[in-house]
This record gives structure tokens, sequence and C-alpha cells, in this order.
């Protein structure tokens, strides 16, 4: 699951559009702004999916590490 969503965040991050010579370009239309946000928010979810999963797997660690002192 973790490496699914690593690669799904990989896919997601965000890289300019170039044209065909491979320069960025740097008008965007409405629907690609759209795209994007949504991209966007996409990649958000994913990264605080993962970030929440971190802690938790280290909080619990720690927790356990906690009551053998």
């Amino acid at each position: 699951m973790k490496e699914n969503r690593t690669q799904e965040i990989k896919e997601t991050a965000f890289h300019a559009p170039k044209n065909e010579d491979g320069h960025e370009i740097t008008v965007i239309y409405k629907e690609d702004f759209e795209y994007l946000i949504r991209k966007c928010e996409r990649y958000d979810k994913l990264v605080q999916q993962s970030l929440d999963e971190a802690f938790e797997e280290h909080y619990k660690e720690a927790v356990e590490r906690g009551k053998k002192l």
C-alpha cells in the first residue's frame, strides 16, 4: 500500500508542462489550471496520509519504549 502511494505521489507531483521543444509553458489555460489544482489536492492528500501513518507508527513505538522504562 505504501509503495503504491509513493509511486502515485511521484506521478502526482507538479511538473511544469512543456512544449514540443522541451521548454516549460508559461501560459496555462483555465482547464489546465483546474486540472493542476485537482492534481495538487490529490498530492496533498497522499502526502498527508503518508505523514499520518508515519506519525502513528513512530508514536506507537515511542509509547512501547516508554512502557519499558
